[in-house]
This record gives structure tokens, sequence and C-alpha cells, in this order.
């Protein structure tokens, strides 16, 4: 052929082949210039003169037509084994969509298997929960209400401490608490109080004559009359033995007389009976305002000195 190479069918044939291989090892599915490419390349390879492979492409083919029949026949059959495996990488790959599908479904009956599980151990867990705080605040609360039994039980105890077992007035270890907090009121913010002493008349000749148990019952008596008779700021402290103080907050030395008149005039009306006997009891008292400068000592001194000084006035009577 004048030196020229010419494409026999084996050699066309062996061209398609090398060619669909090469593109086929890259990509399962190829457009017609990708397959263009890897013939060109593969031409290239086998030392096929390019324009002997430009007069194939776009030049009639002038072949026998036997030859040109087997080329044909070739060309087909390639066809056909390429749709041949083109089909079977497409089911392939449907193949690989439905197992993907089927292990997504799997998956997702897993996961929802797994989320309802976990689901219901933390609801469990949530119950359990629930039922631990409930019965720590029961427990809390019955310790609460066993605290607070003992905290009145206890404050009752030193109600009674600070009280007087028999008249239920304070005690005379209050009398310094109850007296420094008013002074200091007084001192700071200007509140005035008075103080009185107080002192049953006779009442040594009244447990000789009618015996302790009437001088309990006089004692009495009068820390419930002078209870009932003053405010309920105002304070009732049992000195000792027929010895009393009252303490009258916010409240200066005539206003306290008079309540303390008040007291006595009650306390005289009333008549004491011990079988056949009938008796009545009074008292003396004195007042003294609180001022800056005093101390308890002090002010108890000068509601003493009031004290005797209307004891012998009535004496005198």
């Amino acid at each position: 052929m004048s030196g020229r190479a010419v494409i026999t069918p084996e050699t066309l044939n062996t061209l398609i082949s090398k060619s669909l291989h090469a593109v086929s090892k890259e990509k399962q599915i190829f457009t017609p210039a990708e397959y263009l490419k890897a013939f060109m390349v593969t031409a290239k390879e086998m030392d096929i003169p390019e324009e002997e492979l430009t007069r194939l492409i776009y030049s009639r083919f002038t072949s026998p037509s036997s030859e040109s029949e087997v080329i044909k026949e070739t060309l087909l059959e390639i066809a056909e084994k390429s749709r041949k495996n083109i089909n079977r990488l497409q089911g392939s790959i449907e193949e690989t969509q439905e197992n993907y599908k089927m292990f997504d479904k799997k998956t997702r009956k897993i996961r929802d298997l797994e989320e309802k599980k976990a689901k219901e151990t933390l609801s469990l867990e949530i119950k359990r929960m629930k039922l631990i705080n409930e019965m720590f605040l029961s427990m809390l609360d019955e310790t609460m209400r066993e605290l607070k039994k003992q905290r009145e039980y206890i404050e009752h105890l030193n109600e009674l401490a600070l009280r007087d077992g028999l008249t239920g007035a304070y005690s005379r270890r209050m009398l310094e608490k109850i007296v420094n907090d008013a002074l200091y009121d007084l001192r700071r913010y200007g509140r005035v109080f008075s103080l009185s002493m107080i002192d049953l008349d006779n009442f040594k000749n009244i447990n000789d004559t009618y015996g302790h148990r009437a001088g309990d019952t006089v004692l009495i008596k009068f820390s419930e009359l002078a209870t009932n008779q003053t405010r309920q700021t105002d304070v009732l402290i049992r000195y000792g033995g027929d010895e009393f103080v009252m303490v009258f907050p916010s409240t200066q030395k005539k206003p306290a007389e008079r309540a303390m008149e008040k007291i006595r005039e009650r306390m005289e009306q009333i008549k004491f009976r011990v079988k056949k006997s009938v008796f009545s009891v009074s008292f003396s008292y004195g007042v003294a305002e609180a001022k800056p400068d005093d101390s308890l000592e002090s002010l108890l001194k000068r509601a003493d000195e009031e004290m005797y000084k209307d004891k012998m006035s009535r004496k005198k009577k």
C-alpha cells in the first residue's frame, strides 16, 4: 500500500478491545468522548499511524465488502459486549443500591430499637430517681419535724430554766439580760423604761401563821395578777423570796407608778382562805426611771430606795 500501514480487521479488533479495556479499568460507565480519548492513546501505543487512524474515523471506509462486513460484525459484537457489560454493571449498581437500602433499613431498625431501649432504660431510671427523691424528701420531712420537736422541746426547757418554777415569772438570772438590753435601747435610741421593786407585806407572818402552802398560793396569785394587769411587753421577774421586779419598756416613772397602784388595789381586794381563816395581802413598791448612765445595780438601788419610802409611809398610816 505504497508504504502506508493499513488497519486490518484483526488490528482494529485489537485496538477496540484494548481501548475498551483501558477505559473500563478507570470507570465502569464512560462517555463516548472518554472512549475516543482512550482509543487514540491505545492507537498510538500500537504504533498505528495517525493519518491512517484519521482516515479510518473521518473518511469513508474503502475496504472490500467482506472485510467491511467483518469489521462491522466485530464492532457490533464489541458493542453488544459493551452493552451487556453496561447492563451487568447497571444491575450490579442497582443490586448495591438495594443492598444499601436494606442495610439502611436494618440500621434504622436497630437504631430505633436502641433508642426505644434507651428511652425505656431512661424512663426506668427517672422513675427510680423519683422514688429515691420521694423517699429522701419523706425522710427529710420527718427529720425536719423531729428537729422542730427537739427545738421546741429545747426552747421549752430553756423557758423553764429562765422562769420561776412556782410563779411562772422570769427567774432572777434573766433580770440582767432584760435590763441591759433596755439600757442599750435607751442609750442608742432614747427609749425610756422604768423598773419597779416589789415586796409583799408581812409575807413571813403569812408563812408562819397559815403555812408555806398558803404562802405559795399568795405568790402565785400575785404573779398572775401582775401579769394580767400589765401589757405583754411588761416583764415580771421573781427577784427572790417574796420580792419581785417589774420592767416597763417605753414607760416613764409616773405611768409605771399608776400601773403598780392598780395592781396593788386589785391585790388588796383578793380574799385568801385557809380553813376558817380569811386574810388579804398588799405589797410595797418603788419605781425608778432609767437614765443613760445607769447600770443594773444603780437602777435597782434607786427603785429599792423608793420602795423603802413607800413601805415606811404606809406603816405610819
